[in-house]
C-alpha cells in the first residue's frame, strides 16, 4: 500500500525472529527504489529494542515486491464443504502437536475443521470470539494466516519426517481482501517441499493467494537467543583504569626473588618506602623462613627470555616459559609459603594500552600460563606488566591498588593502574564492523603482512546472476584453516582467497543443479566464506547429514570434501 505494490513476488528467510519474555525488539522493513520494470527489493531486519546505536541489525528475510496488480483466480471454495472431500478429525490437533514440541497459544489455536480428497486438504480456520475484532487491524490476521498453514501436515506434500518445519520461501503471494476473522483454505502441492496455498473468506470469495511456500526443517539451536543477535553472545577483553592508591600501606615485609633484578625493582619499592629483601631462590627464602623469619607477603619475580644460540625468538619464550612453570610449580609445592603471594611482573608483555601492540614477545607466553595457573590457585599469584616507555617507581603502587581491589592482573601504563574486563565486541573498540549499506561482505586483508589488515570489505560479486552450476549460499559458519593463518600474515604464495569451508542454507542455484535446492543445508568449499553471502561450484556442495549442527559442518577439513 505504501510503494504502490500490491504483489509479493518473493519473500526468502534467512533466521529466524525469536523473542524473549522480557525483551522487545525494533523491527525494520526497508523497501528499495523502483527498478525499470516496477519492482523493489524488500528486507525485514530487527533488533534488541536495548541495543546501542551502533550495533548491527539482524537481516530476517528477503524479497521482491511487484507493482503489476495481482491476478484473481476463480474462488474453488465457494462450494462448502467442499464436494466428495473425506472430513478429519482435527479435536486432538493442538494436543498433538503439543506433545511433538510445537507450542501454540490460545491465540494460534484456530483450527476448525479439515478434508482431504484426492491430493488436496481443505481447511477452515477461525480467530477465536475474544480475538475476532482485531481482524480489521490486518490485511490477515497472523494468527489466522499460521492457522491456515496448519492442515498442510493431513496432506501428501513431500515431509517425512517430523522436525520442525518453518515457511522458508514464499513466492506469488497477492492480498485481495481484508479483515476476515474466518477463512476458508485450499492447500495442494506445487513440486517437491511446496504448496500452493488458496485462501477465502466464509463466503468464498478470494482473500490471498500463495502460488509456491516452501517448508525447510528448523534447527533447535536457530531459534534460541530471545530475540538478541548471536552477535550478543561475543566478548572482547577491554583494560579499564583502577584507582590508585596514594601510598602502598603495606605492613609487611616485601621480597626480590632472582639474581637478576630486569627491572629496577628493588629501588623502585625501596623508594617507595619498603622493607624489601632479597633472595636467589626459592631454598633461599626456606632457609630463612626455617630459622624462624616470618615468610615475606609478597615476593617479586621478573622472568626474562634468554635467546638461544641463535638468537631465536623461539627459543627465549620456551626458555622463560619453562623457567617459569619450575618456578610456579615450586612455589606451590612449598608449605612455608601458602600465606605469600607470588608477584610476576613483566614489561610490555601484553597489549593494555590504546592501539599498542605487545613489545616483548618473549614473555608473553607467561601470562597465558600464569593466568592458568591462577584459575586453579586463586589468591597465590599476581600478574604485573609496567610500561615498556616508563621506569618502574610506580610498580608498588600498583600494586597496592591491585590488592586492595582483589585484582589478580594489572598493567602499569604511565600514571595509570588498568585491569582486564570483559565488554560485549558487538560495538566495542576495534571490533569489525561490515560496511554500511552492503547486504554482501568478506573478511579479507587490506594489505597482508599482519593481522591488523583484516577488514569487512564489499563483495557484491556474491550477489550477481549466478552462472550454469553455481550455488548462492547463506553462510552460517564458516570453518578457519591454519592456511587462513598464513594467508593473514602474508606467508602463503600466490594470491589466495581467505575463507575456503563453510556451511549454511542454499538460496538460489545456477542452471544444471539437481542436487540441491532453496533451503537445503549443506556444507562444502566456499571461496570467500567469511561473509553472510558467498557464491561456489555447486559440485563442491554436499548435503549436512542429519544432527549436525552449521559450527560441526564447517569444521570439516577440506581432505574429507575432496
Amino acid at each position: 500500500d505504501e510503494v504502490g505494490c500490491g504483489h509479493l513476488t518473493e519473500l526468502t528467510l534467512q533466521t529466524p525472529l525469536t523473542l524473549s519474555d522480557d525483551a522487545g525488539v525494533h523491527l525494520q522493513v526497508v523497501v528499495g527504489a523502483a527498478d525499470p520494470t516496477g519492482q523493489r527489493e524488500l528486507t525485514i531486519y530487527s533488533r534488541p529494542e536495548n541495543a546501542a546505536s551502533e550495533e548491527p541489525w539482524t537481516l530476517h528475510a528477503e524479497g521482491v515486491l511487484d507493482a503489476a496488480p495481482a491476478e484473481i483466480s476463480a474462488s474453488a471454495l465457494v462450494a462448502w464443504p467442499p464436494a466428495g472431500a473425506e472430513s478429519i478429525d482435527v479435536s486432538t490437533f493442538y494436543a498433538d502437536a503439543e506433545a511433538a514440541g510445537y507450542g501454540y497459544g490460545p491465540a494460534f489455536q484456530g483450527l476448525r475443521a479439515a478434508w482431504r480428497r484426492g491430493g488436496e486438504v481443505f481447511a477452515e480456520v477461525a480467530l477465536p470470539e475474544e480475538r475476532a475484532g482485531d481482524a480489521a487491524a490486518f490485511g490477515i490476521h497472523p494468527a489466522l494466516l499460521d492457522a491456515a498453514l496448519h492442515a498442510n501436515g493431513y496432506g501428501d506434500f513431500g515431509a517425512t519426517d517430523e522436525s520442525l518445519r518453518l515457511p522458508f520461501a514464499w513466492t506469488g503471494v497477492s492480498l485481495h481482501a481484508a479483515g476476515a476473522d474466518r477463512l476458508r483454505v485450499r492447500i495442494t502441492a506445487a513440486g517437491d517441499d511446496a504448496l500452493t496455498v488458496e485462501v477465502a473468506d466464509s463466503s468464498g470469495q478470494p482473500v490471498a493467494e500463495v502460488r509456491s511456500l516452501v517448508l525447510r526443517p528448523v534447527a533447535a539451536e536457530q531459534l534460541s537467543g530471545g530475540g538478541a543477535p548471536a552477535d550478543e553472545a561475543l566478548f572482547r577483553m577491554e583494560w579499564t583504569e583502577l584507582p590508585v592508591l596514594e601510598e602502598a600501606g603495606a605492613t609487611e615485609t616485601w621480597a626480590l626473588l632472582g639474581a637478576e633484578d630486569r627491572f629496577g625493582l628493588g629501588a623502585a619499592l625501596q623508594g617507595a618506602g619498603l622493607a624489601v629483601d632479597s633472595y636467589l631462590d626459592l631454598d633461599g627464602i626456606g632457609v630463612v623462613v626455617d630459622a624462624g623469619v616470618p615468610a615475606p607477603g609478597l615476593v617479586f619475580s621478573s622472568p626474562g627470555g634468554r635467546a638461544g644460540a641463535d638468537g631465536a625468538l623461539t627459543d627465549a619464550a620456551r626458555q622463560v616459559t619453562t623457567d617459569v612453570l619450575g618456578l610456579l610449580q615450586g612455589w606451590l609445592a612449598d608449605e612455608r609459603l601458602t600465606e605469600a603471594r607470588l608477584v610476576l611482573v613483566t614489561r610490555g608483555a601484553v597489549a593494555a594500552g590504546n592501539g599498542e601492540g605487545v613489545r616483548d614477545l618473549a614473555t608473553a607466553p607467561v601470562w597465558g600460563l600464569v593466568r592458568s595457573a591462577q584459575s586453579e590457585n586463586p589468591g597465590r599469584f599476581l600478574l604485573v606488566d609496567l610500561d615498556p616507555d616508563t621506569e618502574a617507581d610506580r610498580v608498588a603502587e600498583a600494586v597496592a591498588a591491585a590488592l586492595a581491589a582483589g585484582e589478580s592482573q594489572v598493567a602499569l601504563r604511565g600514571d595509570t593502574v588498568l585491569v582486564p574486563r570483559l565488554a560485549r565486541a558487538v560495538g566495542a573498540g576495534g571490533a569489525l564492523v561490515p560496511p554500511a549499506g552492503e547486504r554482501a561482505w568478506r573478511l579479507d586483508m587490506r594489505a597482508s603482512g599482519t593481522l591488523e589488515n583484516l577488514a569487512l570489505l564489499p563483495c557484491p560479486e556474491a550477489l550477481e546472476p549466478l552462472a550454469a552450476g553455481q550455488v548462492r549460499v547463506a553462510v552460517r559458519a564458516a570453518g578457519m584453516n591454519f592456511r587462513d593463518v598464513l594467508i593473514s600474515l602474508g606467508m602463503y604464495p600466490g594470491q589466495p582467497i581467505l575463507g575456503s569451508e563453510a556451511a549454511g542454507f542454499v538460496v538460489e542455484v545456477g542452471a544444471g543443479v539437481t542436487h540441491v535446492a532453496p533451503g537445503d543445508r549443506v556444507l562444502g568449499i566456499v571461496p570467500h566464506g567469511f561473509g553472510p553471502f558467498a557464491v561456489t561450484d555447486g559440485r563442491m556442495l554436499a548435503r549436512m547429514p542429519e544432527g549436525w549442527s552449521f559450527e560441526q559442518a564447517a569444521s570439516v577439513p577440506v581432505v574429507f570434501l575432496t
